[in-house]
């Protein structure tokens, strides 16, 4: 018997599925951007422990990673970065890197502290946060009426942060972007 001789209350219990049945296809996550939250979103967890270094490259304006072994090489521009996973309100996601201020610097610091406390601020409200260029810190804005909460495609914070660096990542000194650092390059 094919689906034409049924009778339609038959077709109809043969096609019913469960409402918990979930359908549709995942969004394979296979890079996430380092940068400043733009727009509205949520972070993931914002682990201080999560601290590495970091350094921009004047040349092309990357942002890189640097092993901790490097160290020692005294790299002028290198800094201390809290990298915090979030997600926007369209399920893309992306880590901040919070630059920290140097030890003995002053400058810097109500910045750090601003965005720290708005990562913290994020993690159980969509908000988006804009330069206060007066105050040295940033204005935060709760979003009203978004109710969903943030899709981090079953990504931990650690998944998350990893796939932002691994491509930005140097474990060796004689990467070329040290050597240039150095002016050997």
């Amino acid at each position: 018997m094919d689906n034409h001789e049924k009778k339609p209350s038959d077709l109809l219990k043969s096609l019913r599925i469960s409402e918990d049945v979930e359908i549709g296809i995942t969004k394979k996550i296979e890079q996430v951007p380092l940068r400043k939250p733009n727009g509205f979103f949520r972070s993931k967890e914002v682990d201080k422990l999560n601290i590495l270094l970091g350094i921009q490259d004047e040349k092309d304006n990357s942002f890189y990673i640097l092993n901790s072994n490097l160290i020692e090489l005294g790299i002028k521009d290198l800094r201390k970065y809290l990298l915090v996973p979030y997600s926007d309100r369209y399920g893309n996601l992306f880590v901040w890197p919070i630059k920290l201020p140097k030890r003995d610097q002053q400058q810097g610091l109500s910045w750090s502290q601003s965005a720290i406390t708005c990562a913290e601020l994020a993690q159980t409200k969509w908000l988006k946060i804009e330069t206060n260029r007066i105050t040295h810190s940033y204005d935060v804005f709760e979003a009203v009426g978004i109710e969903n909460e943030p899709n981090w495609h079953n990504l931990t914070a650690e998944e998350i942060t990893f796939k932002a660096i691994e491509k930005q990542l140097i474990t060796d000194p004689e990467h070329e972007v040290i050597k240039r650092l150095q002016g050997k390059a």
